[in-house]
């Protein structure tokens, strides 16, 4: 598709104009701006300059300005680039790889979770989620939108045949995206540090479009996560358990922004309930549920036919949306399965297998934090429609590494390679409270 100079050059010089501005605010100031920004960028799903996440972009221009930071590597840290170099390498020996970009993209991101685990301090972090948490209410806010009419919804996963209103998809491409990133919203509303003011308005608007979205798989992630993340906080904790500022309000909000519609579209309540059914059934009339089957056996016959490395990173794509299967050389428009384990089996089998480990390992290890709460939202979510090839999953792989890596032996990646005993020392940005950041990430 050929591009626009006019448009190109508009937005080359509006990027240097940002930069020049960003440069030239003072370092706490400039911090600010790019890690409120690169938690925004992780919660877009399309948002690619060059095929390049923005998210990345952000995360390796910001960890320049930090080089003089002393970084140390941990094992995680360490095995987490070795276990996705093993996923990429796949790309090279597989026979029906469609995307060989991929690869280049997963190394990317999983460098800049890396670079987020690396270089940032607790308190950055907390900015991060901060705005990661903003983007994701103002989307909710669009999708609030769309359903009053204010804002136009995309006809084709409108799906009135599932709400009588329509299913809001803020400014993702699908309802099932709204659904995952407000379920992670929640999460963050309610474990953040956060004004009385911003948590009122943000866990309603979440909370809404969690319901709203008719995004089964995010209702299923966040149950799932919650009742698992209670079990292990029991059984973990330290303490009294300390509780944010309005969340009694906010929970009264959100109750009333539920039971609005619920009261004045009384169907809506026959929506949710047969949504719900299908939830834990598939029925002949369930279309998508019906479709998530056939792409499962789509993916199991792959799977039965794959060498020990797999068929390359991108070739799950290649079973479509209704499950039939594109085995020719152009193949299909998608390169990632809707099951994140079954796709990584297909595309690179054994190679895969460290990395899914890893990946439920720092969610086991993280659930008590919002970091491992957020990535087990993901993952499970994931294994209806894949999300771990978009920047909010690198974002909580990146919060999860440096949550395991804090405190722990460690060994410095500068001068020799020597082995060297010492603890790691995070130095949090001035006035922050460190005990209550450590408490809520």
């Amino acid at each position: 598709m050929p591009t626009d100079p006019l448009l190109m050059a508009t937005v080359a010089l509006c990027s240097a104009a940002g930069i020049a501005i960003i440069l030239s605010l003072s370092p706490a100031k400039r911090n600010w701006v790019i890690l409120t920004s690169v938690g925004s960028a992780a919660s877009l799903v399309n948002l690619q300059f060059g095929s390049i996440h923005v998210f990345t972009i952000l995360i390796f221009g910001w960890s320049l300005l930090q080089l003089s930071r002393r970084v140390s590597m941990t094992f995680p840290i360490t095995f987490l680039l070795l276990t996705v170099a093993f996923v990429a390498t796949s790309v090279i020996a597989g026979d029906l790889a469609t995307n060989p970009l991929l690869a280049v993209q997963m190394l990317l991101l999983a460098t800049s979770a890396v670079l987020l685990a690396l270089f940032t301090t607790s308190a950055e972090r907390l900015t991060v989620m901060k705005g990661a948490l903003g983007m994701i209410v103002l989307s909710g806010s669009y999708g609030i939108g769309q359903l009053a009419g204010i804002f136009p919804s995309r006809e084709h996963v409108l799906h009135l045949d599932v709400s009588e209103i329509g299913r809001p998809s803020g400014f993702w491409p699908e309802p099932d995206w709204l659904g995952m990133y407000c379920a992670i919203g929640l999460v963050l509303a309610w474990r953040l540090p956060l004004a009385r003011w911003q948590r009122v308005i943000a866990l309603p608007i979440c909370g809404l479009m969690w319901v709203l979205s008719f995004a089964r798989a995010a209702w299923i992630a966040l149950i799932v996560t919650a009742i698992v993340g209670a079990i292990v906080v029991v059984i973990s904790r330290n303490g009294k358990a300390k509780h944010g500022r309005g969340r009694i309000a906010a929970l009264v909000v959100t109750a009333a922004a539920l039971a609005a519609p619920i009261y004045f579209l009384p169907s809506l309540t026959d929506n949710l309930i047969v949504r719900l059914q299908r939830t834990l059934t598939v029925r002949q009339d369930d279309i998508s549920g019906e479709a998530r089957l056939q792409q499962l056996d789509g993916l199991w016959y792959l799977a039965r036919h794959s060498p020990w490395h797999g068929h390359g990173l991108s070739a799950a794509g290649r079973v479509g949306v209704s499950g039939n299967l594109y085995l020719d050389e152009a193949g299909s428009a998608n390169s990632v399965a809707s099951n994140w384990v079954l796709g990584l089996w297909v595309d690179a089998r054994l190679l895969a297998v460290p990395f899914i480990l890893l990946i439920f390992a720092l969610t086991v290890f993280c659930l008590q934090h919002t970091a491992g709460q957020v990535l087990s939202i993901i993952i499970v979510s994931s294994f209806f429609s894949n999300a771990t090839f978009v920047p909010i999953f690198w974002l909580a792989v990146g919060l999860c590494l440096a949550v395991v890596s804090n405190d722990r032996q460690v060994y410095s990646i500068a001068g020799s390679n020597q082995l060297s005993r010492k603890r790691e020392v995070r130095s949090d940005v001035r006035h922050a409270d460190p005990g209550r950041i450590r408490q809520n990430l």
